[in-house]
């Protein structure tokens, strides 16, 4: 930027699921494994890979289980998250409270309140908002997901250029163009590479291994601080 240009505010908004919280991997299946033990239900190879490749557990239970009572299950889930909750991946509570202090920060989610609530409540205060999109009648990647976000923007005068939604599937980018912000992907999720992002046309600059490499990326921050933000970064790494 040239001297004496004014910065605008920034807005980083955060998917949850295999971007901040490492459920998309054996930490989540064991979850959900332990849940369908727990309700006595049949388990194949087949199952399996439809658990892992699933964006919404509850529409799982509806085509794997059709008979099973999809409440029970759910709330055996959630007792089991709550009882061994997943954890964050590497990094991530560090590199948000470094945001926290430059950046405001938001989360969209496709779980529900409930089964959000009790992760993201791990998180702090760090985030402006959360939106669970598990509650709402659009879900991602439908750009109208986006509606409560951006009224929750109005507030702090911030133009929708300067929004970036930070996810780790396709979905993700899907709903980010069709929403017309910023995007930028982890492959951290373990679903989809950095050539599967590259194969949609995104950018190669705006493919990270994980939320962590946010520190490095100038143009996501507030620049009045990212002299400080990098001597923060290199201290802890």
């Amino acid at each position: 930027f040239a001297k004496g240009t004014e910065m605008q505010k920034q807005w980083l908004c955060f998917d949850l699921d295999g971007t901040l919280l490492d459920s998309t991997g054996a930490e989540g299946m064991a979850r959900i494994l332990k849940t369908v033990q727990a309700r006595n239900l049949p388990v194949t190879p087949e199952v399996v890979t439809a658990l892992s490749n699933t964006g919404r557990i509850e529409l799982a239970v509806r085509t794997l289980w059709p008979n099973e009572d999809e409440r029970e299950f759910m709330r055996t889930w959630l007792e089991i998250e709550r009882a061994h909750p997943i954890p964050f991946f590497p990094g991530t509570l560090e590199t948000l409270e470094s945001l926290y202090r430059y950046s405001i920060l938001g989360i969209i989610t496709q779980r529900d309140r409930k089964s959000a609530q009790q992760q993201v409540e791990r998180l702090g205060s760090w985030f402006a908002f959360v939106i669970y999109l598990g509650d709402e009648e659009f879900k991602k990647p439908d750009p109208r997901a986006m509606d409560e976000a951006l009224e929750s923007y109005k507030w702090s005068g911030v133009k929708r250029k300067n929004i970036t939604y930070v996810g780790d599937t396709l979905w993700d980018l899907e709903f980010a163009r069709a929403a017309k912000i910023n995007f930028y992907a982890v492959t951290s999720g373990g679903h989809y590479t950095r050539e599967d992002f590259l194969n949609a046309g995104l950018d190669e600059n705006k493919i990270l291994n994980s939320v962590c490499d946010i520190l490095r990326i100038g143009p996501l921050l507030n620049w009045n601080c990212i002299c400080l933000l990098y001597i923060m970064y290199f201290i802890k790494n």
